[in-house]
């Protein structure tokens, strides 16, 4: 259940900011992935609909390989492909695109010198692959990956999950996710919850939150 704050717990210090990784750390790669199912099976975006949000949960959940992945979009849409062409293609393309938005990196650092800092990401077992191999993660602790946890946001288990890992209050966490639905989850089990924007955005809204940046 939703951990609730009580009138003497309003004022509690913040003692942790924890970000989403894709659409705030990095530039969001969800249109990278709809476009190369397009290019692959040679579908139009209605045709790609159909199955993309439960194929995307399923993957990010961890709850299929990246072979899997692609043989299921090639069954729904009635195609056949190789799977080795089709062999580490996710992170290839991921390893061209990704890229960190700019600024964010001097703001996690600034914030690592007061607070700890996590990141609670959904994100696929490719992505993640590459991002631990090239220490693109190395300034979060605790790390928490939904293709390696088997949830997504905003499954409530997800927050909980890293509130336990930090072993602090719900309202001692500050949570920024570039989707609303996602902060307001976090707000629900009692950690403040921030919608992403850009760089100006979250600094004002943090300093409401007596966040020293």
């Amino acid at each position: 259940m939703a951990n609730k704050i009580n009138s003497n717990e309003k004022d509690r210090e913040i003692k942790a900011i924890i970000f989403d990784y894709g659409g705030v750390i990095t530039v969001n790669l969800d249109r990278m992935v709809r476009k190369l199912v397009k290019k692959i099976f040679n579908v139009e975006d209605e045709e790609i609909k159909k199955y993309y949000h439960k194929l995307n949960s399923l993957i990010t959940r961890g709850m299929i390989t990246e072979d899997e992945f692609w043989q299921r979009f090639a069954k729904s849409f009635c195609k056949r492909i190789e799977n080795k062409k089709y062999k580490g293609l996710l992170q290839e393309k991921y390893a061209k695109k990704t890229r960190n938005r700019p600024g964010i990196i001097s703001i996690v650092k600034k914030l690592k010198k007061d607070y700890r800092v996590g990141l609670l990401s959904d994100t696929y077992k490719p992505f993640a692959e590459y991002n631990i191999k090239n220490r693109r993660y190395s300034l979060f602790n605790p790390l928490i990956l939904s293709c390696y946890v088997k949830m997504e946001k905003p499954d409530k288990r997800m927050y909980l999950h890293i509130i336990k890992k930090l072993k602090l209050e719900p309202n001692e966490c500050v949570f920024i996710d570039d989707h609303e639905v996602n902060a307001r989850a976090a707000d629900s089990v009692g950690m403040h919850g921030i919608v992403y924007t850009n760089n100006s955005s979250l600094l004002k809204e943090m300093r409401k939150l007596g966040v020293r940046i």
